[in-house]
């Protein structure tokens, strides 16, 4: 090991265990972090005793989109091994939650302790995985050098390389995957930074959110078949912030658009459902029927993927602000998108835009514009609908396909 990563162990280490340290303390002042600091070792100490007749995969994200990510692997898997046993670790309250609700198909969550030396041995004796799967980027050093220690394959999926990393602190994270048995990264830009890190080639695959977002399409069918409206096109909302849900209707009222519009907030606190009645008559989702005529504001979480079936067009909330949300779930549904500016943080925004699926609005007038000559023309609507849906067929299939070398690696791992 080189004296520039021993130099750096000891820093991160130090600042480990300070964090094991003063992060109760703190969560109890934070409201975000006390969801974590408050329930943390009860879930370890709940995590049910390893049991060596099943085989063992702890799978690590870091938040609630990552996971995602990792579910179709996951139900492949389960597949596969019915008898394999899945333990999900995240970092975030969100992928926490997230795991918690994916009780059929996990056996335990948990949140990954604190990365100190300590934890990670206590972990690998309380779980003793047969393989690690880590998504995208959430490599905890003293975790993989305990795994990798003990001789456990470390594989990392949809790897996109870190982007800040240079001098001491490059050379200490190639060290850490280089421990990793295997790497698939999503972009060749990803691929040959990790490549030249690894001294091997990294292939690459495209991101497993694809085959996440039909399959839950396919598992959604058509429950809400009854709210569809043919006398005009429907406009999905979705995931939106104040500002998306101000330029949309105005640009409704300037457009003269006579569609139904379908609004559903990214945080449907009573506020914001407030706010947006008094800009437009609607009524709230948990008042509706499938007789229900006008423009719908949805009142709960979870009912977004199930509403872009009924969608003619979708315009994505977040580009205002925080950065767009998911353009890849309404794309699956085969119809044009819209957002706002801020696309830096959306790896599918620019293909999409290429292929004309989505058009980007900065104001109000150039939504107008877009509802007239998308929304409203059939034919256009259809042509970048198509162009959405085909882009996200082009990019299905990783899941099978790490699942067939991730049998093959923990097959090996049980050999020995």
């Amino acid at each position: 090991m080189r004296l520039s990563t021993i130099v750096v162990d000891l820093l991160y280490n130090a600042a480990m265990a300070g964090a094991s340290l003063m992060l109760p303390a703190i969560g109890s002042m934070h409201r975000k972090l006390h969801r974590r600091t408050s329930v943390e070792r009860a879930l370890v100490a709940r995590l049910r005793p390893a049991d060596k007749r099943m085989p063992c995969i702890w799978a690590h994200a870091a938040s609630m989109g990552e996971l995602e990510q990792l579910v179709p692997i996951l139900e492949r898997l389960r597949s596969a091994l019915p008898s394999v046993r899945i333990v999900v670790t995240c970092t975030s309250p969100s992928g926490l939650e997230h795991a918690q609700r994916l009780s059929t198909l996990i056996d335990d969550a948990a949140y990954l302790p604190v990365d100190t030396r300590a934890n990670a041995s206590m972990w690998m004796q309380r779980v003793a995985p047969d393989l690690v799967l880590i998504d995208r980027y959430d490599l905890w050093r003293n975790h993989v050098l305990a795994a990798d220690k003990l001789g456990i394959p470390i594989c990392v999926v949809n790897a996109t390389a870190p982007s800040r990393a240079s001098g001491f602190t490059a050379s200490w994270l190639a060290d850490t995957y280089r421990r990793c048995r295997w790497i698939t990264a999503v972009t060749d830009d990803d691929a040959n930074t990790l490549a030249a890190w690894l001294g091997t080639d990294v292939p690459v695959l495209p991101d497993t959110r694809a085959d996440r977002v039909l399959d839950r399409i396919r598992a959604t069918g058509s429950l809400l078949a009854a709210y569809r409206r043919t006398e005009g096109p429907t406009i999905v909302l979705g995931s939106s912030w104040r500002e998306d849900e101000s330029v949309v209707l105005r640009a409704m009222q300037t457009a003269g658009f006579k569609g139904r519009c379908i609004i559903v907030p990214h945080e449907p606190t009573e506020d914001a459902l407030r706010s947006v009645e008094e800009r437009v008559a609607c009524t709230r989702w948990s008042m509706a029927t499938p007789d229900t005529s006008g423009h719908l504001l949805v009142d709960s979480v979870g009912q977004l993927l199930g509403l872009y079936a009924l969608a003619d067009a979708a315009w994505v909330g977040g580009g205002f602000g925080v950065g767009v949300h998911s353009l890849a779930e309404p794309a699956a549904y085969g119809i044009p998108l819209a957002c706002g500016p801020n696309i830096g943080s959306a790896r599918d925004a620019a293909p999409l835009i290429k292929a004309e699926a989505l058009t980007l609005c900065r104001t109000s007038d150039e939504t107008a514009a877009w509802l007239r000559s998308v929304v409203c023309d059939v034919t256009e609507r259809r042509r970048r609908g198509d162009a959405a849906r085909d882009y996200i067929v082009g990019r299905t299939g990783s899941s099978d396909i790490l699942v067939d070398r991730l049998l093959a690696t923990i097959t090996g791992a049980l050999a020995h």
